[in-house]
């Protein structure tokens, strides 16, 4: 028992020293915390003035740009003054406006020109097909002409032959008729001279009444002698 009693005194008193130094430890973090936020707040501050020193330089710059600027015009020769200067100000708006209406005309110019080829172009296209669609219709108007020909020739050959035929036709016929007509008037003359003859005893004035004296008296005369032929 006295043992045990001795190593547990033995072991508070090792997590007694070891506490004490924990918290020197936690007091010395906490000192060291306490000096990086009063260094990051001097931080801050001189970050602050820096900034301020800057905007303090650049004022400074641009006085010295400006008195830059004032010195060359004094010394300068050929200033004319604030007037002089107005004016060129001035000029050079007209100018930069000039150059801008000149640009938007340029522009406008070019959009119309782009126009005019497309709407070329369009006419072009246009008359092309039109052209193309007449060159068709006139091939196909001759194409039909042609075949339209074809038929009527081949009608009129037809036609021309029935027409040959028929002429052969009447032709023979005709003659045929002039056989008959030159038989007629001899069978025809010789009855009224056989009848004068047996009558009168004059032959001579029996065939001067018998003959004929014209081709109506021969077309008369063909039937006569038909019937008394029969």
């Amino acid at each position: 028992m006295i043992a045990r009693a001795v190593a547990e005194e033995a072991r508070e008193e090792k997590l007694q020293r070891d506490l004490f130094i924990l918290k020197k430890l936690n007091a010395s973090f906490a000192l060291l915390n306490n000096a990086l936020a009063a260094t990051k707040n001097a931080t801050e501050q001189v970050a602050e003035q820096l900034s301020q020193t800057d905007a303090l330089l650049d004022k400074y710059a641009n006085m010295l740009a400006k008195s830059e600027g004032v010195t060359r015009l004094i010394f300068d020769e050929q200033w004319e003054g604030a007037e002089a200067d107005e004016e060129i100000l001035t000029r050079e708006r007209s100018e930069a406006l000039e150059r801008a209406r000149q640009e938007r005309e340029r522009e406008e110019a070019a959009r119309r020109e782009a126009e005019e080829r497309a709407r070329q172009a369009a006419e072009e296209a246009a008359h092309r097909e039109a052209a193309e669609r007449a060159q068709q219709e006139a091939a196909a108007t001759a194409t039909s002409k042609s075949a339209s020909r074809g038929r009527g020739a081949g009608a009129g050959i037809s036609s021309g032959v029935r027409g040959v035929r028929g002429t052969r036709a009447t032709a023979m016929a005709a003659r045929g008729g002039r056989g008959i007509t030159k038989a007629a008037p001899t069978s025809s003359s010789a009855i009224p001279r056989a009848r004068s003859a047996s009558a009168t005893g004059s032959i001579s004035s029996t065939v001067g009444a018998a003959r004929p004296s014209s081709s109506a008296s021969r077309g008369a005369s063909i039937p006569r002698g038909v019937l008394r032929k029969g």
